[in-house]
């Protein structure tokens, strides 16, 4: 099975195709066939682990190819710094798998009790993660 599996995912073939133009065909070297009955499973079964570099304070939840991470805190700035250092840890994990490309841009959003409260912006590298949402506070 592992052999069938290596085989399927070796010197595989693909080109971007759009309305009126097909570019030349190359030669894959990463990743998992675009559309292949596989691809879906082992490419879960690949980003499995990546749960296991949060921190326990920090908790994560994968759907297809997205993921969240959150944190709970008394203290916004402890829920900011738990969270950028799991950000820098998948960064790093992106990296040691030649995944770096699947980290598009990100955005944050920030939920808290405390009005007047300071702010924070999460980065991704040398990258500020655009706010998604109005900060909601509750008075």
């Amino acid at each position: 099975m592992f052999k069938w599996i290596e085989q399927y995912l070796q010197n595989y073939k693909a080109r971007a195709k759009t309305q009126h133009f097909k570019s030349r065909t190359q030669n894959m070297k990463h990743g998992v066939p675009q559309g292949g009955i596989l691809s879906p499973t082992l490419f879960s079964m690949f980003m499995n682990d990546i749960q296991t570099i949060l921190p326990k304070v920090v908790y994560g939840a994968m759907y297809a190819d997205d993921m969240a991470i959150w944190a709970t805190e008394e203290y916004t700035g402890t829920a900011h710094s738990r969270l950028q250092l799991t950000l820098d840890a998948l960064r790093m994990w992106t990296e040691k798998w030649l995944m770096k490309k699947i980290l598009r841009k990100p955005t944050s959003q920030l939920s808290h009790y405390q009005p007047n409260s300071k702010q924070y912006a999460l980065r991704l590298e040398n990258t500020s993660c655009e706010k998604s949402h109005p900060q909601p506070t509750v008075e």
